[in-house]
This record gives C-alpha cells, structure tokens and sequence, in this order.
C-alpha cells in the first residue's frame, strides 16, 4: 500500500481512522507567553504607568528577550489597560518638578533689591547678562 501513496498521506489516513481531528494546513498564530511573563507585563503597568515601548525595555533588561510590542499591547488590551502614558503626567519636565524640592517656601523669604543697588557688568544686544551688587 505505501508504494501507492506516500508515507505522509499513509499515515495522515492512520490519525484520521482513529478519529484525530486533521492538522490545519497553515495554522494562525503563535503560542501563548508564560504566565509569568503576562503576570510581569501586567504588574510594571500597574505600578508604573509606562507605554507598549518602555515595558518592553523592562523586561528586557529582565532578560526577557522575544516579546514584541503587539504582544505586550494585546496582554494590557485583555487586562484594561489603556493604550500608553499619559503624557503630560509623565513628561520629564513634569517628573523633575515634582523631584525637585523648592529653593525657598515662602515668598516671604525672597530678598527685594533695589535698582539703585545694582551694577550692570555685562549688556548685550538691550538686555543685561550679568549684573553685581554695589560695593557698600
């Protein structure tokens, strides 16, 4: 029988007389990311806040190498997540602002000068660059 048809077809029949169901010819998709890489993904956004882009840096340098982006999306789609930063909250400007501590609380401590105090020792193009106290 196998000098008919061919070993792969031979056994195709085989599978299909014990009731397998047949392979599709082209299947779709990939296999699944571990738990423990979706259940990572999912805490850095929580606590971070961070876009597609930046937990995948994360997990890099967790030495989690092959994940794209598409699938670091479709793990924060499935869980509600929101489709990055919001940008304006975590701008660098807006984090040194909220790191840097103020020089001076109250404006009460603000030291007023008087024009008549000052000596102009630099004016470039109308404006002054650089200006001194006068001596007492």
């Amino acid at each position: 029988m196998t000098t008919i048809v061919s070993l792969s077809t031979f056994l195709r029949w085989l599978r299909e007389a014990d009731g397998h169901k047949p392979k599709p010819a082209n299947p779709k998709g990939g296999q699944r990311e571990p738990r423990e890489v979706r259940t990572i993904a999912i805490e850095i956004a929580k606590t971070t806040g961070f876009g597609y882009t930046t937990i995948i840096g994360e997990l890099r340098k967790l030495s989690i190498k092959n994940i794209s982006r598409q699938t670091v999306r479709n793990i924060l789609k499935e869980h509600c997540f929101e489709p990055g930063p919001d940008q304006t909250s975590h701008h660098r400007s807006y984090m040194e602002r909220a790191l840097i501590p103020p020089i001076r609380e109250l404006p009460g401590e603000v030291e007023t000068l008087d024009l008549n105090e000052l000596e102009v020792r630099s004016y470039v193009g109308g404006q002054v660059k650089l200006f001194a106290r006068k001596a007492a």
